[in-house]
C-alpha cells in the first residue's frame, strides 16, 4: 500500500511530465525563494521531484540498463602466419582495449552511483513506465534548459547555501548543498547527447572550479560526480575539441587528488581518491579521442 509520501510524490511526477516547462520554472522559483520560506527537506524534496522528472522525460532508466550488462568482449587473436610483422598492431588493438575497458567500468561504476545517491522512492509512475513499452526519444532534451539554468544560475543568489551558521545549521547547509550538487549531476546525465549538453557543461566545470576545494568531503565528492556527469553526457571527441583547456585543467587536479602523498595537496579521503580515479580515466580518455 502506498504511503501518503509516494502518492504525493507519484503525482507531483504526473503533473511535471505533463507540464514540464511550467512545473520546472515554478519548481526552480521555489528553491532558491527566501530562507524563510521552506525548510531544507523540502527544497531536498523539489530537487527529487525535479530529477525524477527528468529521468522519467529521458527514458533513463531504460537506457542505462544494458549499460549495466555490458560485457567487454575480448576477442582471442588468431595465429598469424606471420607474428612478428602483427605483433605492433596487436598490442596497439590491447592498449586500446584496455583503455575503453576501463572507460567503461569507470562510466558504469558513476552511473550506477548517481542513481544510487538521488533516488528517493520511485514514483508510481515511472513504475507503470518500465512495464510499458517505451519509446527512446530523449523527449527531455527539448526542457532540459528550462530544468537546468534556472536551477544553477540562482545558485546562492539568496546566499542560503554559504551562510553557514546564520540562517540554516551548518550540517543542513551541507545536506543541501550535496543535493544540490547531485540534482544537477542528473539534470546533465539526462541530457545526454542533447544540443544543449555542451552550454550545460560549461556551466558545470565553472561551478566545479568553486566548490572542489570544499573542506567538506561530501561536498568533494559531489564535485567530482558532476564532472563525472559531463563525461557520461558529452562524446570524447566533443569535449575536446570545445573544452580541451578545462580537460587539462583538470587532468592535472585530479592527479594531484590521486596520489597517495597528502602533504603534496593529495585527496585526504579514500572515496573521493577512490572516484577521482575513475574520473582520472575518463578524463585520459577525452583527451585522446
Amino acid at each position: 500500500m502506498p504511503t501518503f509520501g509516494e502518492r504525493k510524490f507519484s503525482a507531483l511526477i504526473e503533473i511535471c511530465v505533463a507540464f514540464p516547462k511550467e512545473c520546472a520554472t515554478f519548481l526552480c522559483q521555489q528553491f532558491h525563494a527566501e530562507v524563510s520560506r521552506y525548510a531544507v527537506n523540502s527544497r531536498i524534496f523539489m530537487l527529487d521531484v525535479m530529477t525524477e522528472v527528468a529521468k522519467v522525460l529521458s527514458n533513463y532508466r531504460k537506457a542505462d540498463a544494458p549499460a549495466k550488462g555490458r560485457v567487454v568482449e575480448h576477442r582471442k587473436p588468431t595465429a598469424p602466419s606471420t607474428v612478428n610483422n602483427k605483433n605492433q598492431l596487436l598490442l596497439m588493438f590491447r592498449d586500446e582495449a584496455e583503455q575503453r575497458a576501463r572507460r567503461e567500468e569507470a562510466e558504469r561504476i558513476v552511473r550506477e552511483r548517481i542513481e544510487r545517491k538521488t533516488r528517493r522512492f520511485q514514483s508510481a509512475y515511472a513504475k507503470m513506465r518500465e512495464t510499458a513499452e517505451q519509446h527512446t526519444i530523449n523527449r527531455y532534451g527539448e526542457v532540459a534548459g528550462w530544468f537546468f539554468f534556472p536551477l544553477i544560475r540562482g545558485f546562492g543568489g539568496n546566499k542560503f547555501i554559504f551562510t553557514a551558521g546564520l540562517k540554516f545549521p551548518y550540517d543542513a547547509e551541507n545536506l543541501l548543498l550535496v543535493s544540490f550538487l547531485q540534482a544537477l549531476s542528473v539534470l546533465m546525465v539526462c541530457a545526454e547527447q542533447c544540443p544543449i549538453a555542451g552550454r550545460m557543461a560549461r556551466e558545470l566545470f565553472t561551478l566545479a572550479k568553486l566548490l572542489r576545494y570544499s573542506e567538506e568531503p561530501k561536498v568533494r565528492l559531489s564535485v567530482m560526480q558532476l564532472l563525472a556527469a559531463i563525461f557520461l553526457a558529452i562524446r570524447s571527441d566533443l569535449l575536446q575539441a570545445q573544452f580541451y583547456e578545462e580537460l587539462v585543467e583538470l587532468k592535472d587536479w585530479l592527479e594531484e587528488c590521486t596520489q597517495n602523498d597528502v602533504v603534496r595537496r593529495g585527496e585526504t579521503n579514500e572515496e573521493c581518491r577512490q572516484l577521482a580515479r575513475h574520473l582520472l580515466a575518463m578524463c585520459y580518455s577525452a583527451l585522446v579521442a
